[in-house]
């Protein structure tokens, strides 16, 4: 991991950036490294120090079922997961800003 002092920003590269070239397999989408790009390069993954927070706290809450249901074979059981998931962090987000709205 790589912080920059000036613009407040980690760099992550992740084992997919690597391997596909940051595009996936179905013809040039994002891949998995591409969630969190913005900063002057895009084809970069960076995320700021407080958005990185918010995110790892709803990871550390995330009850066990989630956990468990990431693991399932069952597709329709991981998507399940998967949007809940979502669901948690968009509304951590969509908290962060209401809270610096008022300060």
């Amino acid at each position: 991991m790589k912080i920059d002092p000036k613009t407040d920003l980690v760099e992550r590269k992740s084992e997919y950036s690597h391997q596909f070239g940051a595009k996936n397999h179905a013809g040039g989408a994002p891949g998995p490294s591409m969630v969190a790009c913005a900063g002057p390069n895009p084809h970069r993954p960076v995320m700021t120090i407080a958005l990185q927070t918010i995110i790892q706290s709803v990871l550390e809450r995330a009850p066990h079922w989630i956990r468990h249901d990431f693991a399932s074979k069952d597709a329709s059981v991981r998507q399940r997961a998967e949007e809940t998931l979502a669901a948690m962090i968009a509304n951590a987000l969509e908290g962060d800003g209401r809270a610096g709205d008022h300060g």
